[in-house]
């Protein structure tokens, strides 16, 4: 019984011990990037229910209620947590996996994905898909650079004529550089690439992939998906404080898009 005792008194502590990381990283995120960053509020929500979580097991261990609910009550929702943590874990491999992505040959086409702007100017992750793009630039002069984004709220202008600008003003040629400017998300700004691409060069030109480490993974399914044949990621770094937040973003992505049959394993 004392055994039955400390094991609670574990489960206790790892129950809230996750629920104010959640609440924690809640906070830092919101003074960091604000109210309106995504996913922000699934951090709050996980507060919450680990909280409720560690006050319903306490309440059983006074009153031991949980025994007259039917089995199989407990059993669905318990069975169905395991699936989905299972394959978030898997999605989140997936993530993982590509985090430091580097093409191993030269490519004819380097696209770069849009990403928010403000007003005119370049958010952080944007420049850093940028520069990385840049970078490869630089030692592959033959490539062409497509910089994908069109115009969304709050901005001023698409944002790949913001990239371009960007990218001109680091000494890339500007007859070396092509704007997709009609995309409004991440499968537009490749299908839309892609008509790019195969009215150049051809659909068999090898192609790089540049947006943020997160983003590798999902982008380039979602490439092949649509027809590209020799597609390869670039990963540009992304905002260390913010990186967990967009990892589990794009692995819950992931899963929206196999649903929506825009990635295909």
């Amino acid at each position: 019984m004392k055994n039955t005792v400390f094991q609670f008194k574990i489960s206790d502590i790892a129950i809230m011990l996750t629920a104010l990381f959640c609440l924690g990283y809640y906070v830092i995120i919101v003074s960091y990037a604000g109210f309106s960053s995504p996913l922000s509020g699934l951090w709050l929500f996980a507060f919450v229910a680990f909280f409720l979580a560690e006050a319903l097991l306490a309440a059983d261990r006074k009153f031991d209620f949980l025994r007259l609910v039917p089995k199989w009550l407990l059993i669905v929702p318990a069975a169905a947590l395991l699936v989905g943590g299972a394959l978030f874990m898997l999605f989140y491999s997936c993530v993982l996996s590509t985090i430091h992505a580097y093409p191993q040959g030269k490519a004819d086409y380097c696209i770069v994905l849009g990403a928010q702007i403000r007003g005119e100017n370049l958010t952080r992750s944007l420049r850093y898909r940028l520069d990385e793009a840049y970078e490869y630039y630089t030692n592959n002069t033959d490539c062409i650079i497509i910089v994908s984004g069109g115009q969304g709220e709050g901005e001023s202008i698409p944002e790949a004529a913001a990239m371009s600008r960007y990218l001109i003003s680091k000494g890339v040629p500007e007859d070396k550089i092509i704007l997709e400017d009609k995309s409004v998300n991440t499968k537009q700004n490749l299908k839309f690439s892609y008509e790019i691409v195969k009215g150049g060069k051809g659909e068999n030109s090898n192609v790089v992939i540049c947006s943020n480490d997160f983003h590798i993974f999902r982008s380039v399914r979602l490439a092949k998906t649509i027809g590209y044949e020799n597609v390869e990621g670039l990963a540009a770094k992304s905002d260390e404080i913010l990186k967990l937040n967009y990892m589990i973003r794009d692995s819950l992505a992931i899963f929206k898009e196999i649903l929506m049959g825009n990635i295909r394993f």
